[in-house]
């Protein structure tokens, strides 16, 4: 990152209370975004905030936006290298002994931080896990399922298929996500869950807090990254499972459980992968998936029956296509 920076000196050797926490927000091309994310951070009650914005490198004018924010806020901005090293550089900058990664177009409700700071210091843990809502223009959708922490091999197995919190609802312990070594700047899709799943795999304590909560933004815009699928992200997805089950593998977690739930997860990617004509990341998956001993295919009846009969990419192209009848019947009602 350049040396352009605008906010407060950073203070490395200045007391931290217990209330103390810093709140790293890695933007591009945020303009639209990042002044609501950094207003939710300055209404938190009964903590002490240390707000850190990191710019990657973006176009769309996020930095004369920062600029505008106040002495509240520490940020730099360089060329793009990622949202990854972004939030490294953040955290390589945070005093406080707790750590949020939030993303620009998230946000958090009043309350939510004072509540992930008293789980953790109540149950001496190194993550913990707020409410998520998730919102759009529209309205929220349904309440996401959040995983269980009870131990381990549970968390993986919810987290995995698809009880996972993003990072606008996870506070760390700074020290805790450092020596993991932060986050992997190589992967470009699901960098949050390889962390967080490397983190327990690796014996971090859990806690969940019920007070405030995470905000979840749904947009369209071009730069958020679940919004575009590709090779390279769905090969990176399957990197971090093929890692995680190798992690707990050599664990005392291991069991048929955690397996069914790997099983189950890389072939939804599999699937994905069909139905996007992406034949040799499914190859590759497939091959995996054969050699780890798992059922051809997982899922419903209907969905298992007709990948035999058709074939995988092509059931998928059919339910992509009846999924489009339903929405334009949908619009037309």
């Amino acid at each position: 990152m350049a040396d352009l920076k605008r906010g407060f000196s950073m203070t490395p050797d200045r007391p931290a209370p217990t209330t103390f926490v810093s709140v790293v927000i890695p933007c591009y091309n945020a303009a639209g975004f990042v002044a609501r994310a950094v207003e939710s951070v300055r209404g938190q009650e009964e903590v002490e905030t240390q707000i850190i914005a990191i710019d990657d490198g973006s176009t769309d004018g996020t930095p004369d936006v920062l600029s505008k924010l106040g002495q509240a806020v520490f940020w730099e901005t360089g060329a793009n290298a990622g949202a990854c090293a972004a939030r490294n550089r953040g955290l390589a900058l945070a005093d406080a002994p707790f750590t949020m990664f939030l993303d620009a177009d998230d946000y958090i409700e009043p309350g939510t931080l004072a509540a992930l700071v008293a789980a953790l210091s109540e149950d001496n843990a190194d993550i913990a896990f707020a409410p998520v809502i998730e919102r759009t223009n529209t309205g929220d959708r349904p309440p996401r399922r959040r995983p269980r922490t009870g131990c381990t091999s549970e968390f993986v197995i919810d987290w995995i298929t698809g009880s996972y919190i993003p990072p606008c609802g996870v506070l760390w312990r700074t020290e805790t996500v450092r020596s993991i070594g932060g986050w992997d700047e190589n992967l470009r899709k699901n960098q949050d869950g390889e962390l967080v799943l490397r983190a327990a795999i690796a014996g971090a304590k859990l806690a969940v807090s019920n007070e405030g909560a995470a905000v979840y933004w749904h947009h369209d815009g071009a730069h958020r990254i679940s919004n575009v699928v590709s090779e390279v992200k769905l090969q990176d997805s399957f990197e971090v499972l093929c890692r995680c089950r190798d992690h707990v593998a050599v664990t005392e977690e291991a069991s048929n459980e955690i397996e069914r739930a790997f099983s189950v997860a890389t072939h939804d990617l599999e699937r994905m992968a069909a139905r996007h004509a992406l034949d040799a990341l499914q190859e590759r998956i497939h091959v995996y998936r054969q050699g780890a001993g798992w059922p051809t295919f997982e899922g419903g009846t209907y969905h298992r029956i007709g990948s035999r009969l058709l074939g995988l990419k092509a059931k998928e192209k059919l339910a992509q296509f009846l999924v489009s009848i339903r929405g334009r019947k949908a619009k037309q009602s």
